[in-house]
């Protein structure tokens, strides 16, 4: 029989997860080729058996705590402002998709994240040594500036084609207000406050692991908010 698809889901909650698993398997991929699973593991054993990370000792560990801190802060209330976006459109909760997602796509989407974030700095920077024009190579500070801005513009444009291309249509169930303020005015900056706070650490210090952090608490607000479903979900006539 037919599976019948509920006018409250945008698309089939089974197909949808399977999507799902075969982008984060992409992601999983990614993370092994480019070693930041490895580096991401590590990263965390060392933070449960020291609570820090072995290279950062003195000041670079109080330094690494305030801008960990701070880009939680800034997290928490951009966040905030973005559910209000989202509604559940009157579905059932249901805690283990919200968790299953939240927790899988929060650690694994972020190595898709900083492979795309590194990548634009190393085009940036591939330009910036002159390999690509005969000209000499411009002062320090606008290398400086165009490393970081190389890296996090092609990150923006994945974030939001990616969204607009994938989760919105084949992943995630209705779940924007009508009452939504426009996009530009109300959702843009706080996606990019959320992105900034998440890419400090990897610029800084290469940590995987509050980024990934982040990224968790992202996903479960959103998927908590939204209500979205598990895959094998009750069809309505």
């Amino acid at each position: 029989m037919k599976r019948k698809i509920d006018p409250m889901f945008q698309s089939d909650p089974l197909l949808g997860w399977l999507l799902a698993s075969v982008y984060w398997s992409i992601c999983l991929f990614v993370g092994i080729q480019l070693d930041y699973l490895h580096l991401w593991l590590y990263q965390i054993r060392e933070l449960l058996q020291h609570g820090r990370f072995s290279h950062m000792k003195g000041e670079t560990g109080v330094m690494h705590l305030v801008v960990s801190v701070l880009g939680f802060a800034v997290v928490f209330k951009s966040q905030q402002q973005l559910s209000t976006r989202y509604s559940g459109v009157g579905r059932p909760v249901c805690k283990a998709a919200k968790w299953v997602f939240g927790l899988v796509n929060g650690a694994l989407e972020t190595f898709i994240f900083v492979a795309i974030y590194k990548f634009g700095q190393g085009a940036c920077l591939f330009h910036l040594g002159g390999h690509t024009f005969n000209y000499p190579p411009p002062p320090r500070f606008v290398q400086f500036i165009s490393l970081y801005v190389g890296g996090f513009l092609p990150l923006m444009i994945y974030l939001g084609l990616i969204h607009a291309l994938f989760w919105a249509p084949f992943v995630f169930p209705r779940h924007l207000r009508s009452e939504a303020p426009p996009f530009h005015k109300h959702a843009l900056l706080p996606l990019v406050s959320i992105t900034f706070a998440m890419m400090v650490p990897v610029i800084v210090w290469d940590d995987l692991v509050i980024p990934s952090i982040i990224h968790m608490y992202v996903d479960l607000d959103a998927a908590g908010t939204m209500n979205l479903p598990g895959p094998f979900w009750k069809a309505t006539s």
